[in-house]
């Protein structure tokens, strides 16, 4: 089974939110409404990859 590693290494997420490290999923509430740009690593082990993206997040109402 392949091992994943998520990170955010630039920005951050929404307060209220994070990034669950092996699954990727961004769970919680956030605080207040916005936009906030972040961008994730993923390191796939078994590959030896660092795939790097940036996101923008908008929380509304």
């Amino acid at each position: 089974m392949p091992f994943y590693d998520w990170q955010v290494v630039d920005g951050a997420l929404p307060e209220g939110l994070s990034l669950h490290r092996y699954t990727g999923a961004i769970t919680g509430t956030p605080v207040r409404a916005g936009a906030s740009t972040f961008t994730v690593q993923l390191r796939d082990y078994d590959k030896l990859s660092t795939p790097v993206t940036a996101y923008t997040l908008i929380v509304t109402g």
